[in-house]
């Protein structure tokens, strides 16, 4: 009976987890779906936008609370998959008041209930999830739990610093940023160069020093990892370089061309390359793919750079080839098609080169055992004495893939 009511106590909380992840991603999904449809009936009306396009929450939202279910439900102490589902709710809810508010402002004659007060959580209610991402997951990933108890003061300073950022941000005066056809009904009576300096500027400074802790916190977690737990943080770093990679795309597009069709095309990537932090480190925690990372980093660092380069002599290509041929052709399609063709010359060389280098630092495993195999099939061709080939096969295999057992079995002659 003590057996019996031990397992019992045991099931009651693991069904609460399970109801309460479906619970959690029904609500998400039903908040995103919500603002979908507005979106949609709406849509033929013009709205500002500051960043991105409408409907980016609704994706954030749906991406955040699906991989946070799928973690919580199959591994339910991970407190991971709980903050995943806790920012992809308050996506879901940003983006349905976002919807409401451009009905009820832009759309529905004579505005609907509750609008001004629902715009004014725009505000402040994007803080959470930027502080839960930024803080809490470098904090706690991989495992799910902080790297001691001495850094539970630094989780403490995360959760006041986002309580304050929150409150500085909810009463900036000027245009709400999410709606900005509105104004901060709850504004503070002051200018908001000078809220900025007197309140905005201060609160900030807690959550950098948070946000500095938790990488911190994720950099010597890493050096301190077994080589299952190095491959997961791997998976997470790899989403975020990609993502800061965006941003300084975007940045750079920003500065040389300023607002317009190239700069919301940069946008759109790095809310793509966003949505890879939450996929990538759902697929760590659950350890999918864990052992492929070595190789995914470096075709990613490869591709890249194989592309800054091609895009670096197109454009040089272009800027050599236009003057000279201008006064020939009287125009540019010959130096853009000649720049072209030597681009696609220039891809395949290049990237074999750029491949065999990056392999040599960041996928080293595979290069040492495609050398040794490829070493070992040279002496093969020579190889006539059969003990000696057992022996050199299975010095190879080792060297190669360093298995635990080698095992050679040989056909007899008569089959």
């Amino acid at each position: 009976m003590a057996g019996q009511s031990a397992r019992m106590s045991d099931v009651r909380p693991r069904s609460r987890r399970y109801l309460l992840a479906v619970a959690g991603w029904l609500l998400t999904v039903t908040a995103c779906a919500a603002a979908v449809g507005i979106l949609f009936a709406t849509r033929d009306t013009p709205v500002p936008t500051s960043w991105g396009f409408r409907g980016a929450s609704d994706t954030f939202g749906f991406t955040c609370g699906t991989v946070g279910a799928i973690v919580a439900l199959r591994r339910p102490g991970n407190l991971n998959g709980w903050l995943f589902c806790a920012i992809g709710l308050f996506f879901a809810a940003e983006a349905l008041i976002n919807e409401y508010v451009i009905a009820g402002v832009l759309v529905v004659a004579g505005g609907l209930p509750l609008t001004n007060q629902l715009a004014w959580t725009l505000t402040w209610l994007w803080v959470p999830s930027l502080g839960i991402a930024l803080i809490f997951l470098p904090l706690l990933f991989p495992s799910g739990h902080l790297l001691s108890a001495r850094w539970r003061a630094a989780a403490i300073l995360g959760i006041i610093a986002i309580g304050l950022f929150a409150a500085a941000v909810a009463f900036l005066p000027g245009p709400i940023q999410q709606a900005t056809f509105l104004q901060n009904p709850l504004a503070a009576p002051i200018d908001l160069q000078t809220y900025s300096a007197l309140i905005v500027g201060p609160t900030s400074a807690p959550l950098g020093i948070a946000i500095a802790l938790a990488l911190g916190s994720l950099v010597l977690r890493f050096r301190r990892a077994t080589d299952d737990a190095r491959r997961q943080i791997k998976w997470f770093a790899l989403a975020t370089f990609v993502a800061g990679l965006s941003f300084a795309l975007d940045l750079t597009v920003r500065v040389v061309g300023g607002a317009g069709t190239a700069s919301k095309i940069t946008e759109i990537l790095m809310i793509v390359a966003l949505l890879g932090l939450p996929t990538s480190a759902g697929m760590a925690i659950l350890r999918y793919r864990l052992y492929d990372i070595d190789r995914i980093i470096s075709r990613t660092i490869s591709y890249g750079a194989v592309t800054a380069l091609l895009v670096a002599a197109y454009a040089g290509a272009v800027l050599v080839l236009q003057g000279p041929l201008r006064s020939v052709t009287g125009g540019e399609t010959i130096p853009v098609a000649i720049s072209t063709l030597v681009v696609a010359a220039l891809f395949q060389p290049l990237r074999r080169r750029v491949q065999g280098i990056v392999d040599r630092r960041f996928d080293r495993a595979r290069f040492d055992a495609e050398r040794t195999t490829a070493a070992f099939a040279d002496r093969l061709r020579d190889q006539v004495d059969l003990p000696m080939l057992a022996a050199e096969l299975d010095a190879t295999v080792r060297q190669a893939i360093a298995p635990s057992r080698v095992g050679l079995w040989l056909r007899g002659a008569d089959r």
